[in-house]
């Protein structure tokens, strides 16, 4: 990875909070009413953090966080698509591994 590669990706994780950019993670909401989210943020292509909720049934709940619109490409389109289908296997493994937490 070159400095401008490691600029960018410091950069990335500073506009969305620390996150890592482009990564389905498993977050606690603040809101005990929500509780556990899958989330996953990236950047648009105008460079706004985009923060994307998936729910077990693969649906994805794009954010605007205070912004107006997103402008999203076909590509990064199609990598939605890809991450609500690992979504639904993810909550899977997370129902499968929390069945006796209550």
């Amino acid at each position: 990875m070159n400095n401008s590669e490691g600029r960018l990706g410091e950069f990335e994780r500073h506009l969305t909070g620390g996150f890592e950019h482009g990564k389905l993670m498993f977050l606690e909401n603040s809101d005990p009413s929500i509780g556990t989210e899958l989330v996953m943020f990236f950047m648009d292509v105008e460079y706004d953090p985009v923060r994307v909720t998936f729910d077990p049934e693969g649906m994805a709940s794009i954010h605007s966080d205070g912004h107006n619109w997103h402008m999203l490409s076909a590509d990064q389109l199609m990598m939605l698509s890809d991450m609500c289908e690992e979504a639904v296997r993810m909550w899977e493994k997370w129902d499968e591994e929390h069945q006796d937490d209550g």
